[in-house]
């Protein structure tokens, strides 16, 4: 059936896997296609980690039960296992679509209870179609089959093990983090504790942090196994102002570089903020954020060591920030 319909199977796995490697398509096209090519060439990375993800599997089924089943076999059945990826983000947007205009609403509990259990049995849906791809592709049972999954989870960590590490990670922002870069609009649900935000680490293996990106990083001292334990994906996140060299003042909100006012369109109030003039050393940045109303001691700004910076927030990390704060544009 899946060879018959392989078209239909290449669908269904773009669009389950469509979102999850969106920030890697933005590295990948987006300097050289815009935002057209990297939304249109992110279909083809969804593809790409289908294919990796089915390979793992793969891998595990030759190495645990010696099965003799064909990787396209496997390929081309995996993308019906999305089905109920596919329905769960339809039903999302669906949901999440008029939050802007009822921002100030809460959820009730039935309706709490209601996405949780939608949540879940698609979730157990969508693992029981995948035990049976590799139960059908390779004839597997019992023990065996057991085995081959366990091996697959284990291969699938060290890969996603490897992306946090040297190209994407994500990290829980404060609200005092996403206070220092915009005004909460209304009591948005999602600003109660924390904002779950994606930063982009490869670009700063290959250059370093240019003015005006906004970036992630974690508060001083955090080396100690208990804070690490209890605060790892912690992130505060401000906008780059001043690199090495740099001579950074702000008189009345205003940041002076290098002795010249600099433009600074992002800016949000503050007008009695002042900071006095500071050289920024080598291996150190000087970081603001944007609303110029909360003190930076608030988050943790100033001058931070190079060491201490995480990733910067892309595009695609911006616009999800912009939508939990109540400032998406629909």
């Amino acid at each position: 059936m899946a060879r018959r319909a392989w078209g239909a199977s290449m669908l269904l796995g773009a669009a389950g896997y469509y979102w999850r490697p969106l920030q890697v398509s933005e590295l990948l096209f987006g300097p050289a296609l815009g935002r057209p090519g990297y939304l249109a060439g992110n279909a083809l990375v969804a593809l790409a980690l289908m294919a990796l993800l089915v390979t793992l599997v793969h891998l595990a089924c030759r190495l645990v039960g010696r099965a003799q089943g064909r990787w396209l076999d496997l390929f081309l059945l995996w993308g019906y296992t999305q089905v109920p990826a596919v329905i769960l983000t339809v039903l999302s947007m669906a949901a999440l679509a008029p939050l802007p205009r009822a921002w100030g609403t809460r959820p009730t509990p039935a309706e709490t209870g209601l996405a949780v259990a939608i949540v879940l049995c698609l979730s157990l849906w969508g693992l029981a179609l995948k035990f049976k791809a590799v139960q059908v592709c390779y004839d597997l049972s019992g023990r065996r089959l057991w085995s081959a999954v366990a091996l697959a989870l284990a291969l699938h960590l060290v890969v996603s093990r490897a992306e946090f590490t040297f190209i994407t990670e994500r990290g829980f922002a404060p609200k005092e983090a996403i206070q220092a870069m915009t005004p909460t609009v209304g009591p948005s649900p999602a600003l109660r504790d924390r904002v779950f935000l994606p930063f982009d680490k490869l670009t700063y293996y290959l250059r370093p942090l240019r003015r005006g990106e906004i970036v992630g990083f974690v508060l001083p001292g955090e080396s100690g196994f208990p804070s690490r334990l209890l605060r790892a994906r912690e992130r505060f996140i401000a906008r780059v102002i001043g690199v090495p060299g740099d001579e950074v003042e702000v008189r009345a909100g205003q940041v002076y570089l290098n002795g010249r006012p600099s433009d600074e369109p992002y800016r949000l109030g503050g007008l009695q903020q002042a900071l006095p003039l500071t050289k920024v050393p080598e291996g150190y940045y000087f970081l603001l954020g944007d609303n110029r109303d909360r003190p930076v001691a608030a988050y943790h700004g100033g001058l931070v060591p190079e060491g201490r910076v995480r990733g910067r927030l892309t595009e695609v990390g911006q616009l999800r920030w912009k939508f939990l704060v109540g400032k998406s544009q629909w």
